[in-house]
C-alpha cells in the first residue's frame, strides 16, 4: 500500500546533493512504501529523503542493500556519494533500466544502496536527494523531538 506523501509534486524543488548528509548524525531511518523512499531524521532536526518522484511509466526500487542500515545511525556520516551503473534496454520488453548506487561511510563501515529503475525511457530511473522543508514535516506529521528516537 502507498502511503500518501503528498509533497511528491514539489518534491522537485527541494532536490540538494547526497554530500549534503556529509557531518550530520542520523538518529532514524524510516523505509516507506517498499522501499520507495528511506526517510534520514537528524539529530539537527533536518529530514531528508532518498525519494524517487513518481510521473507515469516507471519504477524504482531497492534491489539491494550492501553493509547494515543500523551503520548509519548515531555516527556522523563520513562520506555519502551517488554512482551511476550499468543503463541498457531490455529489448524485449522495451524497456530502459538504470542501475544507481548511493554510498555511505561511518566509523562503523560503509553502506552501499542499490536501485534499479525501470521505464520507457521518457521518464526518471533514479532517487532523488531531497531536503524536506519545515513546512512539509508540519503538513506531515512528522514533528519530533530527540526523545521520541
Amino acid at each position: 500500500m502507498r502511503e500518501n506523501t503528498d509533497y511528491n509534486a514539489a518534491a522537485c524543488y527541494w532536490r540538494v546533493p547526497l554530500s549534503e548528509l556529509v557531518g550530520k548524525t542520523i538518529v532514524k531511518l524510516e523505509q516507506v512504501d517498499d522501499w520507495r523512499e528511506l526517510r534520514f531524521f537528524c539529530s539537527d532536526g533536518t529530514i531528508y529523503a532518498l525519494h524517487h518522484i513518481q510521473e507515469c511509466c516507471e519504477n524504482v526500487y531497492l534491489e539491494d542493500v550492501n553493509g547494515e542500515l543500523s551503520w548509519l545511525l548515531d555516527t556522523p556520516i563520513l562520506m555519502a556519494d551517488e554512482a551511476q551503473g550499468e543503463t541498457g534496454m531490455e529489448e524485449e520488453l522495451w524497456t530502459e533500466y538504470r542501475w544507481t548506487f548511493y554510498r555511505f561511510a561511518t566509523r562503523k563501515g560503509y553502506v552501499d544502496l542499490r536501485f534499479l529503475g525501470l521505464s520507457n525511457g521518457y521518464y526518471s530511473e533514479k532517487m532523488d536527494f531531497i531536503r524536506i522543508p519545515g513546512e512539509a514535516v508540519a503538513k506531515q506529521g512528522w514533528i519530533w523531538n530527540m526523545g521520541d528516537v
